[in-house]
């Protein structure tokens, strides 16, 4: 829900960038979290594994008012499509930026795997 984002967004006021993520991505890998803090440029980040963009995204101040002021029925994303020509896509060796953990089923299996720890 966008509410959400749109809490921590407001909460971090006074960050000039921004990274969030959704709940159920957890194999994301700390190196890659540190390599978007660290990125210089760009108003919109997005981490990419393969060909394939993920989470979590890193966005500017300006970016993070414009979701904070989108109305409660809006996507996130569609917030961050219409910045597509300022987005920096960073190339990671990190498939956890796309592995979503869903269902029962999903998280079962990646306590199995012992990628949850």
């Amino acid at each position: 829900m966008i509410t959400s984002l749109q809490s921590g967004l407001a909460a971090c006021a006074m960050a000039e960038h921004v990274l969030f993520t959704p709940v159920d991505l957890p194999q994301v890998k700390r190196a890659t979290v540190e390599r978007l803090a660290t990125v210089r440029h760009g108003e919109l980040v997005m981490p990419c594994y393969k060909g394939h963009c993920g989470h979590p995204v890193r966005v500017s101040r300006a970016i993070a008012n414009e979701l904070i002021a989108a109305p409660a029925h809006a996507q996130a994303r569609e917030v961050l499509k219409s910045h597509r020509s300022q987005t920096h896509l960073l190339a990671v060796n990190d498939p956890g930026i796309r592995r979503d953990v869903d269902t029962p089923e999903q998280y079962a299996a990646l306590l199995r795997s012992g990628a949850a720890k």
